[in-house]
């Protein structure tokens, strides 16, 4: 049995914030010096970032709270708010993550905090009193009527860092995912950013990524080469069931190398009669 710690986001405080609060602008936060150049380690620049961040204030009080208001454009004005909630793997139920494990890094060894980065949608943020996260696992269990809490299926965003630079990148939703403003590719962009800023050794993602109906694994593999995440450099890392990256390059390969006809009979057909 996995037993996983919940960890709750609270939105009332957000929600009552005075006009005037620092904003940043979502397409440059975590650029280059913004809001403030970044050096040291990587404890040392995620410390520095928080220092312009608000405190939110959390039940846990051994937990510490932080979010930032990104702002999307002024006409009319139009904000989202990213939470950064602090971990500490101390007192968690669930020392070990399982996500480092099931990617081969099982071997780390065990970091005292965990930071986890979270964008929730805008109806969340207004409609919902908190966000539930667990540790180890996101939270699958629907919320009873009248608790008001949801889990991150609802987030644009959720990434987690463990204080010796490694991560995992655990959902990110665009528009067919609850999004109103924002694109997968810009809320990619955002997540870049922030680990670049910080200089994150390395970062993990189970691709399961679809257009509709579609894996864009297949798809961006056929069309271009590679998944659509390695347009921010990510790369085959560790395959289910005993599949290599030999294995899985040489059927991509394989499927880049069908004629289109073969696999759209119906328009292929239509295309000759056009002409």
């Amino acid at each position: 049995m996995l037993i996983m710690a919940r960890l709750c986001i609270p939105f009332e405080g957000a929600r009552k914030r005075k006009r005037g609060e620092q904003s940043f602008g979502f397409d440059s936060f975590c650029d280059t010096g913004n809001p403030t150049p970044l050096t040291g380690s990587f404890q040392d620049k995620l410390k520095a970032l928080l220092m312009f961040a608000h405190p939110e204030a959390v039940e846990q009080g051994e937990l510490q709270c932080h979010s930032f208001q990104l702002e999307l454009h002024r006409h009319p004005p139009t904000s989202v708010r990213l939470f950064v909630l602090e971990e500490d793997a101390e007192t968690s139920t669930c020392r070990r993550c399982r996500y480092c494990v099931s990617v081969g890094w099982g071997h780390h060894i065990i970091c005292s905090k965990r930071i986890h980065f979270v964008l929730p949608t805008k109806d969340t943020l207004s409609e919902v009193q908190n966000i539930c996260l667990h540790a180890n696992a996101e939270w699958s269990k629907k919320p009873t009527a009248g608790s008001k809490l949801v889990n991150t299926n609802r987030c644009l965003l959720h990434g987690v860092l463990h204080s010796n630079g490694f991560g995992h990148l655990l959902r990110i939703n665009g528009f067919e995912g609850g999004s109103h403003f924002l694109s997968g590719h810009q809320i990619m962009d955002l997540w870049d950013r922030i680990c670049t800023a910080l200089q994150v050794r390395k970062m993990s993602v189970i691709d399961a990524s679809t257009k509709g109906k579609m894996e864009l694994r297949l798809v961006h593999g056929v069309a271009y080469g590679e998944p659509w995440f390695g347009r921010w450099g990510y790369r085959f890392g560790q395959g289910s069931y005993g599949v290599t990256e030999q294995m899985y390059q040489r059927s991509v390969d394989a499927l880049h190398a069908l004629p289109l006809r073969l696999l759209l009979p119906r328009l292929a057909a239509s295309v000759v009669k056009s002409q």
